[in-house]
């Protein structure tokens, strides 16, 4: 079971909430970009597999054969997939950094001005007289 979130203290909410926020974001861009890497990888094996196969009818049968044909528009059909992939990734990576340095504000605001009110209540609690 989940614990309840502190909301006693804005700016332990603060604090938690940024940590939760760079944490979850760092989990996610590398969680995507293990994928889309994994993608990318199997699109260039692809790409290079084309390619060898080009060259080899070009060598074995008449230049603009039919199957040539068609291998270099398959060529061109995976590498087209390969170019969004890769603008995928740069996204996640100046989304996942955009977030990340949102939620480490976050948390710096949050533990800086909680540590000033702690302090505080300290002060008061040692002030007070023990019965």
């Amino acid at each position: 079971m989940i614990p309840p979130v502190p909301t006693d203290n804005l700016y332990k909410f603060c604090a938690l909430a940024g940590i939760i926020l760079c944490v979850a974001t760092l989990y996610y861009a590398v969680t995507i970009a293990a994928q889309i890497t994994e993608q990318q990888v199997s699109y260039e094996a692809a790409i290079k597999k084309q390619i060898i196969l080009i060259d080899d009818l070009k060598k074995s049968t008449v230049a603009g054969s039919k199957e040539q044909k068609l291998l270099e528009v398959d060529l061109e059909a995976t590498q087209t997939k390969l170019r969004p992939a890769r603008i995928r990734l740069i996204a996640i990576f100046i989304l996942s950094g955009t977030f990340s340095f949102v939620g480490g504000s976050l948390a710096t605001y949050g533990f800086r001005n909680w540590r000033v009110i702690q302090q505080r209540q300290d002060q008061l609690l040692f002030r007070e007289p023990r019965s």
